[in-house]
């Protein structure tokens, strides 16, 4: 956790000085670095809070918009994994394409990544 947050810190401070000399040395460019790396380390600390597990049993795709709200964005289709959580409850995670239905997995707090245990 403490080389995330170590990565995370040197990797917005490179952005920041990159930012701050290209932008004319303009204080207002380093407001919105700053920003970014705090609404960005507000959803990773929210990814890593998280703990589940369950079992896949279907897999289903939907169309997604991506580029934002402008005239840039556009849909895709994506593939998600519905997953029958431990609780009971179901939960659609974007998949990998390796995974299988019987697959189980595991998301561990304090993780971004996802184990998987191949069904046998």
């Amino acid at each position: 956790m403490k080389k995330l947050v170590l990565g995370y810190v040197v990797i917005f401070g490179i952005i920041g000085i990159i930012v701050f000399f290209a932008s004319g040395q303009d204080p207002d460019a380093l407001m919105g670095v700053g920003l970014a790396a705090l609404i960005g380390f507000v959803i990773m600390a929210f990814q890593m809070r998280s703990q589940w597990s369950g079992t896949i049993e279907d897999f289903v795709e939907k169309n997604v918009e991506v580029g934002g709200s402008d005239e840039s964005s556009h849909y895709e289709t994506r593939l998600y994994a519905v997953v029958r959580m431990d609780s009971g409850k179901k939960k659609n995670v974007q998949a990998d394409p390796r995974w299988k239905v019987g697959d189980r997995l595991v998301k561990k707090r304090g993780q971004t990544d996802i184990q998987v245990n191949p069904q046998t």
